[in-house]
């Protein structure tokens, strides 16, 4: 298979179906030479996430699975190991997928396969008008845009793509990222966020590639992957 889209969420109801639903439209561009599934990794829900995530099965080909030892770190990993794809691509439960995503993420990967892993560029869609200099902070809500070419990110640089939005190599990771990373994720008792970014010096440490894509299309939402909805 070619990819596998995963979706980990906590208590996702009210925000994964807009996911869904664009992920519906994605389908609808994405040519059926492509093979790929969808994972939604329910970490530790206690609302109705797995019963909203089964009203979609006639329309996406999905899979929902259980992960019980809460935190982002977790979830992802139980997506790598559960997934069929050659290559991963991990969407924030907010983040709203530009429709030739799964074209471009496939594309790319499939051309550069010494690149580990590759980010995307995530554009905001605000609920309100963000205070003024919000910019200075923007990245550390994953808000990435570094133009149209392509970027590399040298381990000198001390620099990593977000991980919403994120493509990486199955392969890659498994034979680079520990199972168990230090951290682990927001969660009830810690905050040991920067698990993407754990990950990422892993496969960088393993002397795999990272790069930002060229971004692609005429519409300012054409880019290798995300076109985010972040709320304020």
């Amino acid at each position: 298979m070619d990819l596998t889209i995963s979706i980990c969420t906590h208590n996702g109801e009210t925000r994964v179906p807009r996911v869904l639903d664009r992920l519906c439209d994605c389908a609808q561009d994405t040519p059926d030479s492509i093979t790929w599934e969808l994972l939604i990794i329910d970490n530790c829900s206690t609302d109705a996430t797995p019963q909203v995530c089964d009203g979609y099965r006639d329309r996406l080909p999905l899979r929902v699975i259980r992960e019980g030892q809460k935190g982002l770190a977790f979830a992802r990993q139980r997506a790598i190991e559960a997934a069929q794809g050659e290559l991963v691509g991990f969407l924030d439960d907010d983040n709203l997928p530009d429709r030739d995503w799964i074209r471009q993420a496939v594309a790319f990967g499939q051309q550069h396969p010494n690149v580990g892993a590759y980010g995307s560029r995530i554009l905001p869609d605000y609920s309100i008008e963000p205070p003024p200099n919000f910019d200075r902070i923007a990245p550390f809500l994953a808000i990435t845009d570094r133009g149209p070419d392509a970027r590399p990110y040298p381990p000198e640089k001390r620099l990593l793509p977000p991980g919403a939005g994120l493509v990486v190599r199955r392969q890659a990771w498994l034979t680079s990222v520990p199972q168990q990373l230090t951290l682990i994720g927001r969660t009830t008792n810690m905050a040991l966020a920067s698990e993407d970014l754990e990950a990422l010096v892993h496969l960088q440490q393993h002397h795999w590639d990272l790069v930002r894509p060229p971004v692609t299309g005429s519409s300012p939402y054409s880019p290798l992957a995300t076109a985010t909805g972040l709320s304020l």
